[in-house]
């Protein structure tokens, strides 16, 4: 027999040099090659094929041009048409603030880092404290956590859906009479479960908002099954005016926003959106905001003890450049810098060493909406466009804060405040891959957040795009979905620091939350009760944070 590699049966006999193996793409029936490489071997078809006129990177058949011009994402013009389409509608604004230049942490100098980091360390003391852990599930899900076939990471993919969904039920979002908007919704899966949580009743509509064309959507499923109204938009969150899509503008159930895979700025894009065009609010905040308040917290869970789980997690988080919780390191002769003052002022910095976070400090007074010279907030569930729709509440798994930008972010008023600058928040979102360093192999190789890496990075250049073999595959990839390249060399870089990698990951989770903080704020001043909570165990994802928001009184 020849030593040659040979194609599965059933598989596309092109290597793909790139990767050292086959396409897994299905060859037509009695075919060698998958009609994209057929054409690209110069294999004559049944049917003609033809380059993209959009891109020429793809081809498809010419009898289904038509078709294929309408979902090619690199039709830029298609969604143009839709009334909902406002160019930049929730792009934001540096506020003349401006930094677009990406330092690389080890481009930063050591008393810069220092800085940076003992400032961290006490604004993260005096506004987060502690998260609440609150890891819940649902029913709905539990059936297939127990199927013996799906792998490691199915399972934990849907452990991760049940704890959103079972926090969706503790609010009364479960209950009929509500419009779900997944934004960033991929294949929709979570709202299929969310489907699946209210089967008991029909009253209930379905809005995915996504900016591409997804192959294997589990929505089409229940479109066919005609039961409850499903709808997707392809549109980048960037340009969707929420209150002009006509499930909205014409429907009167009140809205629940959830998310799952809002890679780093588009949360803040979602947020903004949900703010300023569902017509959720009255307005958005304005710059004044009184002193800062204290998330909801819960003095049962301690540092020490997230600490414990964050060194449990390093052997058993796979596939994902994700944070780890926390654990409260802070400088020795910390400095006393006042709001509005740079991060890069201070002075006489000293070494870095634990310490456990004090229990006796008060929650301040809340941050309100100031509208028209007076403190008071705007209605909670205010009305939308045509005064029907109400935000009933939003749930959104946050992520990939490497990927924020200055420009996008909603919390630029509480960053301010604490004298964090444009450039100060770039240096922030690059320490937040620190959270990364309990990803490390036994033998202290970066090899798993270097796989996640080289997934993305396959997924998203591949020729053509391949089709899972398993619920396992599936899931696996839609964990590697999030952005995850700048992971590896940061997180590998200290500026100059002596720092072990349990140092370096706690001050990571610390940038992540303070990053997280800002939004919770932005949404106190546009009227809404938001906290933060550990949703998930940290085993499970480090990516393991959920903000949570609903009308003033509701929870």
């Amino acid at each position: 027999m020849s030593d040659t590699p040979q194609p599965a049966e059933g598989q596309c006999a092109f290597v793909v040099s790139r990767k050292n193996r086959f396409c897994r793409f299905r060859p037509n029936q009695g075919k060698k090659y998958c009609a994209e490489h057929a054409f690209l071997m110069g294999v004559e078809l049944d049917r003609k094929r033809i380059v993209c006129p959009l891109n020429p990177k793809h081809t498809c058949y010419e009898d289904k041009l038509d078709k294929h011009l309408k979902k090619c994402n690199s039709n830029k013009k298609n969604i143009v048409r839709e009334d909902f389409y406002e160019e930049g509608v929730n792009t934001g604004s540096d506020g003349g603030d401006v930094h677009n230049i990406q330092t690389a942490v080890k481009a930063t100098s050591t008393d810069r880092l220092k800085q940076m980091i003992e400032n961290v360390n006490r604004l993260y003391k005096e506004h987060i404290g502690k998260l609440e852990e609150d890891i819940r599930s649902h029913e709905c899900l539990h059936e297939e956590m127990d199927n013996p076939y799906f792998g490691s990471q199915a399972i934990r993919h849907r452990r991760q859906q049940a704890s959103l969904i079972g926090q969706l039920d503790g609010l009364g979002l479960l209950e009929p009479g509500h419009c779900y908007v997944e934004m960033g919704a991929g294949k929709g899966q979570l709202s299929h479960w969310v489907r699946e949580a209210v089967s008991g009743h029909d009253d209930a509509a379905f809005l995915l908002v996504d900016r591409s064309s997804i192959r294997h959507k589990v929505d089409g499923h229940h479109k066919e099954e005609g039961k409850v109204k499903f709808e997707r938009v392809k549109i980048d969150i960037e340009h969707l005016n929420l209150g002009k899509v006509p499930m909205v503008a014409n429907g009167d159930k009140p809205l629940v926003a959830i998310g799952k895979h809002l890679c780093g700025a588009a949360t803040d894009l979602t947020l903004r959106c949900l703010m300023k065009t569902a017509g959720s609010q009255s307005s958005e905040p304005t710059t004044a905001e009184p002193s800062a308040k204290r998330l909801k917290i819960d003095d049962s869970l301690s540092c020490s003890r997230l600490s414990q789980n964050t060194c449990s997690a390093v052997d058993e988080t796979e596939g994902k450049k994700k944070d780890s919780e926390c654990d409260d390191v802070a400088i020795e002769n910390r400095q006393n810098l006042k709001c509005g003052k740079s991060l890069n002022d201070g002075q006489n910095i000293s070494v870095i060493k634990s310490e456990e976070p004090t229990e006796s400090e008060e929650p301040t007074e809340s941050e309100g909406c100031r509208n028209d010279g007076n403190s008071s907030v705007s209605n909670a569930a205010g009305s939308c466009h045509e005064g029907k729709t109400q935000l009933a509440g939003m749930l959104i798994a946050l992520c990939c804060h490497h990927q924020c930008s200055w420009k996008a972010y909603v919390g630029k008023d509480f960053m301010r405040q604490c004298g964090i600058t444009a450039s100060d928040f770039n240096l922030l979102t690059r320490l937040t891959s620190w959270a990364v360093c309990g990803w490390l192999d036994k033998d202290g190789s970066f090899g798993k957040m270097q796989k996640a890496v080289e997934d993305k990075k396959s997924v998203a250049s591949s020729t053509a795009e391949e089709t899972p073999a398993t619920d396992d595959v599936s899931a696996k990839v839609e964990e590697n979905e999030h952005n995850s390249e700048d992971l590896v060399s940061d997180s590998n870089q200290t500026g100059g620091l002596q720092l072990s990698e349990k140092q370096k990951e706690t001050v990571g989770w610390k940038c992540k939350r303070l990053i997280d903080y800002g939004r919770a704020r932005y949404l106190q001043g546009c009227g809404l009760d938001s906290r933060l909570k550990i949703y998930i165990d940290n085993q499970q994802t480090p990516e393991n944070v959920v903000l949570i928001a609903t009308p003033l009184g509701k929870s």
